[in-house]
């Protein structure tokens, strides 16, 4: 049966790199996404052994889950409320809540008056991501939730970048001169933004002067990073499963569906309790289009050709599968490898494509 398996010391020892690295601001963990697939109560509690007080989630019901699980610590909530019983659940709970509008701040500030409690909320910009965010030229907009907005106190304001792993700088710098002119108004004004924060993991690492009062970091500490991995990353999760049958195969032995694969040589075959209903060999679909997106699309594909196999690691061998992966196992050849029913065998992978099914194991 499939297995994610999570190892705590390299989350941490990312977590720690992190931290060296930023000395100046407050780190923020970004957990969505069921805590990039490494299962969230359990992710959150690893880093908060390693120093974080600060966490980042995109759903309400995660909200709920860390505050059932007893975390007492500062949650955002990154996805704006569109309804008064989810604005009112999120008061409850003590979670910082995103208002990226001037009706969102009176949909909160009605919630609170009928609790007659305060909200916390940061306040979204959006400097060019095209998502959620009041307009930088709403600078009078964004003022009056500060200063005539009841029930809502802000704790803090922030925006997203969307290219901050490009290597043309541009759009990024950009983005974040944006972001410091209408800080500089706010200020004009009178008013104190309170926690300042536009950096993501890879703005973090390479724009050290835009870090401001906190950084909100998520990938760096899975050590998947689409950036030149100078910092000592290392990426965290590996799927696991086990040979559950092992037979020799003679040479012209087709292998999986669509018979894309004839034995070439009497082959020790091997049976593995993993396929990709578990999330091995999934891939995220191409999504852009652009003439250089295309070219590398193609150049990627093509690079396949010459080096088409997929491996996996068995007493720390590599063993190649054979065929199609199929939905619930796969096979692979460990003629050259001494094995046996049982043993386990480990896979490379991205934890968020990883099914929900399957255990996942903190070791």
């Amino acid at each position: 049966m499939a297995r994610l398996i999570v190892e705590r010391e390299k989350i941490l020892k990312n977590v720690a790199i992190v931290i060296k690295e930023v000395v100046t601001a407050n780190i923020i963990a970004v957990v969505k996404g069921n805590g990039y697939g490494l299962s969230l109560v359990p992710y959150v509690r690893v880093l908060k052994e390693g120093g974080i007080t600060f966490f980042a989630v995109s759903a309400l019901t995660d909200c709920a889950r860390l505050r059932e699980a007893g975390i007492k610590d500062k949650l955002l909530l990154m996805t704006p409320l569109i309804n008064a019983d989810d604005v009112r659940a999120a008061i409850e709970m003590n979670v910082i809540m995103t208002v990226s509008s001037h009706d969102n701040a009176i949909l909160i500030s009605g919630a609170a008056s009928e609790l007659k409690k305060e909200a916390l909320v940061h306040i979204k910009v959006d400097t060019g991501f095209g998502r959620y965010g009041f307009d930088p030229g709403e600078i009078e907009k964004i003022a009056s939730v500060y200063n005539m907005v009841s029930g809502i106190k802000v704790d803090g304001i922030y925006s997203h970048l969307s290219d901050a792993f490009g290597k043309n700088k541009k759009h990024t710098l950009a983005q974040c001169k944006i972001f410091e002119e209408m800080l500089k108004e706010l200020e004009k004004r009178g008013i104190n933004p309170g926690t300042r924060h536009i950096l993501n993991s890879c703005g973090t690492l390479r724009f050290k002067e835009y870090r401001y009062d906190a950084v909100r970091v998520g990938s760096a500490f899975l050590g998947r990073l689409p950036i030149k991995k100078r910092w000592g990353f290392e990426r965290v999760g590996f799927l696991e499963g086990c040979v559950v049958s092992l037979r020799w195969l003679k040479k012209g032995h087709n292998v999986g569906y669509a018979n894309v694969t004839k034995i070439k040589r009497p082959t020790l075959a091997a049976v593995v309790d993993v396929g990709y209903f578990d999330g091995f060999c999934l891939e995220k679909s191409k999504d852009t289009f652009r003439f250089s997106d295309c070219l590398r699309y193609m150049w990627g594909d093509f690079k396949k050709i010459f080096s088409p196999k997929i491996s996996v690691v068995l007493k720390n061998k590599r063993a190649t599968v054979l065929g199609r992966v199929a939905m619930n196992n796969m096979t692979i050849d460990v003629t050259r490898i001494e094995c046996a029913v049982g043993d386990s065998v480990k896979m490379s992978i991205n934890p968020l494509f990883v099914g929900a099914h399957v255990e996942r194991v903190y070791v």
